[in-house]
């Protein structure tokens, strides 16, 4: 496969498991019970799971030369963000505790971004 279509498809899944993370979220702190239709359920898992294919595939299409230490914190805020996800949707937590580990995920999602798109291991953060 191209670069630039496995690209441009993890750009996409980044984007469907953003919104997908973000309604689900949006679903807990209101109290609504989680939806059970078929596709709510199932949609995550794809998403997630082309995401991570689309990724693996990037690796493998990329010299090893480019790789940066932007690539290596990538993958290890990427582990933090799917511990706190686990955690999110684990039983056993208040609301006001999930709530804010929610909301501490999103922070990372978007600090993860920022360094995948400014390829710089400070994210956004090496810009201000």
């Amino acid at each position: 496969m191209s670069y630039l279509f496995l690209k441009y498809l993890h750009i996409f899944c980044v984007a469907a498991s953003f919104a997908l993370f973000f309604m689900r979220g949006l679903w807990m702190i209101r109290g609504y019970p989680e939806p059970q239709e078929t596709w709510v359920r199932l949609l995550p898992h794809i998403s997630d799971g082309l995401l991570l294919l689309s990724a693996i595939g990037l690796v493998a299409v990329t010299p090893r030369w480019e790789w940066s230490t932007w690539i290596e914190l990538k993958f290890a805020l990427i582990a933090v963000y799917v511990v706190l996800v686990l955690l999110v949707f684990r039983e056993g937590w208040s609301r006001w505790q999930k709530g804010l580990m929610w909301a501490l995920a999103l922070l990372l999602f978007l600090q993860i971004t920022s360094v995948a798109v400014l390829k710089l291991p400070g994210g956004i953060f090496s810009v201000l």
